[in-house]
């Protein structure tokens, strides 16, 4: 067994979903209907089950009247 202060080098789930999304492009997670979403740099703020539905999206400028500051899309800007 491994002593209590050695770190472990296995990623946890968290880590892994944020490597494979710098990995392919994306900038973050979006839920199914689109009413949640968060950038890599702070993934899965809900800490709740919801997490499980969503996709990976990519950041986009806000555009509704709540100035949320960007919005997570699945689809990708053709700017990109």
């Amino acid at each position: 067994m491994k002593d209590k202060k050695e770190k472990s080098t296995t990623l946890n789930v968290g880590e892994i979903v944020a490597e494979y999304l710098k990995e392919h492009g994306f900038d973050g997670l979006v839920e199914e209907d689109g009413e949640c979403g968060c950038e890599l740099a702070d993934l899965f703020p809900c800490q709740n089950e919801n997490a499980l539905f969503c996709q990976a999206g990519y950041k986009i400028d806000c555009n509704c009247s709540d100035d949320c500051g960007f919005h997570i899309s699945i689809i990708k800007p053709e700017n990109r």
